[in-house]
């Protein structure tokens, strides 16, 4: 069984703050906010950090206060004895370790086709038609669960098929392999 429906998202701390587990709302407020999380600045790793430290209601009540500011700036400051890169990195990791799915094989029907919408609102509509979900429901579950659920789900209807323990490390390998290899050919 794949490792991912084994393990619960590990607490993250960043930036001092203590991070809640990464929800479907948390992604709908870091895309609103424009919180670039591929190659997060100081602002935006605050900002980030901001959200991600309450409930994703919770945060957009805040984002909303008059103080939220003001403790925004207090973070930064309170904080910037800190290695922002780090600090980025301890970002990253929450944010890949809230993302992380079951390993897939690919799409039996040949090659899928490439989805223009971004991925929380397919989530999100996924959640609300094929799990009868409310909007308030699906927001508030973790990324953990709902790509849980996205594999069974594809695993069960045929579309696509987790990957075992044995394919799984054979992939892996196979990776390390090709990474060695292209390091070694540019030495």
């Amino acid at each position: 069984m794949d490792s991912a429906f084994l393990q619960a998202p590990r607490p993250h701390v960043c930036l001092r703050l203590r991070l809640e587990p990464l929800t479907l709302g948390h992604l709908f407020l870091l895309r609103e906010c424009e919180v670039n999380v591929d190659a997060v600045n100081v602002a935006d790793l605050v900002l980030g950090v901001f959200i991600c430290s309450t409930s994703h209601t919770q945060a957009r009540k805040n984002l909303g206060s008059w103080w939220s500011r003001w403790f925004m700036a207090a973070l930064g400051f309170l904080c910037r004895k800190l290695n922002p890169r780090e600090e980025a990195e301890k970002f990253f990791a929450y944010i890949e370790d809230g993302m992380r799915s079951p390993m897939m094989h690919p799409h039996k029907h040949g090659p899928a086709r490439r989805l223009s919408a971004p991925e929380e609102w397919r989530l999100l509509v996924m959640l609300e038609a094929d799990f009868h979900k409310s909007k308030s429901e699906a927001l508030g579950m973790t990324m953990h669960e709902i790509l849980c659920r996205w594999a069974t789900e594809a695993d069960r209807q045929g579309n696509q098929s987790i990957m075992t323990d044995d394919e799984r490390e054979f992939w892996e390998f196979a990776q390390r392999m090709d990474r060695e290899k292209f390091a070694a050919a540019k030495n």
